[in-house]
């Protein structure tokens, strides 16, 4: 069927392109015979003729395709920019923050706008549990920020980046996995992403790429994430330190 239809189309490309031979010829007799003829009027019939087989081509040649085969996004990676930290006018005023029973919101972190760009800084004084979370109402995506650690003990594995997947409940949001939204059993808990700083990026006055794609739809029962720098949280050894993060971007998939 498929051939037929090839066959057929050609065979009307080639009817049309010799109509238009045929006209073309036919007018300029006419133009030889009778110098009367007026130039506009065989002006306009040939532009009919030629888009009439333009016409006729195009439906021979069928719908364009692309390479790939379609125009409309794969959906295999981010693609939509849901949040940007450079583009706030306040940096950071939207954030929650983390932070051990007694101790003052100021005493942890802090936000800047300098020559580093919109900036915020997490401390830890007194190897308190510390950090900061950035609900994402998604939870799909990928994260990508630049980090600098100021200064620290040297001890292994104290510093991490999480993203945490959270469920809706009647009382409100909790973690994945947990019973209550403070389960103490949350900072251990097997659902969450951590990367943790290389001991090596401790004090070395560098910044630091690290990008996290996260995917939490295999788990079913999941309305939002939570991406959260965490100081000392789930940690047996602590240590006391000093990370600016900058640059944060979101993107949901």
């Amino acid at each position: 069927m498929n051939r037929t239809k090839t066959v057929w189309r050609l065979l009307g490309g080639a009817i049309a392109l010799v109509s238009l031979v045929a006209l073309v010829a036919a007018v300029i007799r006419a133009v030889n015979i009778a110098a009367e003829v007026n130039i506009a009027d065989v002006a306009a019939v040939l532009l009919a003729a030629t888009g009439t087989t333009l016409g006729v081509l195009a439906w021979v040649r069928g719908p364009a395709r692309s390479a790939a085969g379609s125009g409309t996004p794969r959906g295999d990676g981010p693609d939509i920019l849901r949040y940007d930290s450079e583009r706030e006018a306040d940096p950071f005023a939207e954030w929650g923050y983390h932070i051990a029973f007694g101790r003052n919101k100021d005493d942890i972190w802090r936000t800047s706008i300098s020559t580093a760009g919109r900036t915020a800084t997490i401390r830890s004084l007194t190897h308190d549990s510390v950090g900061l979370n950035k609900l994402l109402p998604f939870i799909s995506g990928a994260i990508e920020f630049e980090y600098q650690v100021v200064e620290s003990d040297p001890t292994d594995r104290y510093l991490y980046f999480a993203l945490i997947p959270m469920q809706q409940s009647r009382s409100g949001l909790r973690e994945l996995g947990g019973a209550v939204w403070a389960d103490p059993q949350n900072p251990r808990s097997p659902f969450r992403i951590r990367e943790f700083v290389p001991p090596s990026h401790y004090g070395d006055d560098q910044w630091h790429t690290l990008r996290m794609p996260f995917d939490f739809a295999k788990f079913g029962d999941v309305s939002s994430t939570i991406f959260a720098p965490r100081m000392n949280e789930g940690i047996d050894q602590r240590a006391n330190g000093t990370v600016i993060i900058r640059k944060v971007r979101v993107w949901q998939s």
